[in-house]
């Protein structure tokens, strides 16, 4: 049997994924919107229960559905998802000025900083947002950690210049963190899965070192983490080498489970992950947009590998949500692996409205490290 196929089981909730894949959050701009009526934002459309029924159709096993914001002044796109998974967020710093004129973070740097009231008031909306989720049946929440996002801010030391309980040393910049999982932990039954996403470009590029890194992963497994997904690699190729080492040696510090999401393309490599314990899941993104059964095709060995993508990594994140368009209304994918296609869904894309593209390249800016 392929290794793709075996179950994994959750350690804390003890919830079972049939199959050791994962489809990584991604914007869908599928739900409703209106600028003056927030009670009109966020409403699922039909194409958006297309979407995931067709995704639901492909063996995955944890399927995170799209960035839900936790406050309507952090919202970093107008279409996102609104709520199985779900990736509850801040965009802090990362917000378009139409949506707020005053973003907030974790310190001074462009926004305002949070105040601590404000913080407090943050940690009880993430515990909303999961007992929401858990209301409306889904079997877990994801905390973005990744990517930029407010979380993401407090943990980095090179964002985070606070001077207060919420900053300078690791355990107060983390400090937000386990506020929030612990107020979920209250919030909602053991069963309901709690899930991390950090980013591995955050080990070095100045946020977090790596043994702050090995910390969290303790400390994230102790509060009763279930799943800590690794965003932002590249798997395939010799620069991430240095992080499947490190992935390896996690057992003897933490039990959770561990996705890595960021350059899985063929089979063989996905297989050789899980065989050597690099991780325990497989995260995909961008591929399940082209190919949104692709996860049962190569389990049941009917592929070898996703398709390739011909369009500039840049630009991958855009063209991408056409291919979710496509999927959600029942149309043909477009094939990004032949050139002609490529170029021809890329010219629409850049080819929109000009109330548009400022939420596109808000958004473009937020996955600019992914490479999902």
């Amino acid at each position: 049997m392929s290794r793709l196929a075996q179950p994994v089981t959750f350690p804390s909730s003890g919830k079972t994924a049939p199959t050791a894949t994962l489809k990584s959050a991604m914007t869908e701009r599928l739900c409703t919107y209106s600028q003056d009526n927030f009670d009109e934002r966020g409403k699922p459309t039909p194409e958006y229960l297309k979407l995931y029924e067709e995704w639901g159709k492909g063996k995955i096993g944890v399927i995170v559905l799209g960035n839900i914001p936790i406050h309507r002044e952090g919202l970093e796109a107008k279409k996102n998802a609104m709520a199985h998974s779900s990736s509850l967020t801040h965009g802090g710093r990362q917000v378009s000025d139409d949506v707020s004129k005053t973003p907030v973070s974790s310190s001074d740097v462009q926004p305002r900083p949070l105040t601590v009231a404000e913080i407090d008031d943050l940690v009880r909306r993430w515990a909303n947002g999961a007992r929401v989720l858990y209301e409306a049946g889904a079997d877990g929440a994801q905390l973005h950690g990744a990517h930029g996002y407010l979380l993401s801010q407090f943990l980095s030391a090179r964002v985070n210049k606070r001077t207060d309980d919420y900053g300078g040393s690791f355990e107060n910049r983390s400090r937000i963190v386990f506020r929030i999982v612990d107020e979920i932990k209250k919030t909602v039954p053991k069963e309901f899965i709690i899930s991390m996403k950090l980013n591995s470009a955050d080990f070095a590029d100045g946020g977090m070192t790596f043994e702050e890194s090995k910390l969290l992963c303790q400390r994230l497994d102790e509060a009763g983490v279930d799943l800590i997904e690794l965003s932002g690699g590249t798997y395939e190729s010799g620069a991430f080498e240095h992080k499947k080492e490190s992935t390896k040696k996690r057992e003897g510090y933490f039990h959770a489970k561990l996705a890595v999401t960021g350059g899985f393309r063929s089979k063989a490599a996905m297989e050789k992950a899980l065989e050597e314990h690099s991780c325990d899941i497989v995260g995909l993104a961008r591929p399940l947009t082209a190919e949104p059964y692709l996860v049962k095709e190569l389990i049941e060995g009917k592929k070898s590998a996703a398709k390739d993508n011909k369009v500039d990594g840049s630009m991958q994140t855009a063209t991408s949500i056409a291919q979710i368009g496509a999927i959600s209304t029942g149309k043909p994918i477009p094939d990004l692996s032949d050139e002609a296609t490529a170029k021809k869904v890329l010219a629409a894309v850049l080819g929109q409205s000009e109330e548009d593209k400022p939420h596109k390249e808000q958004e473009t800016g937020s996955y600019e490290k992914s490479t999902a």
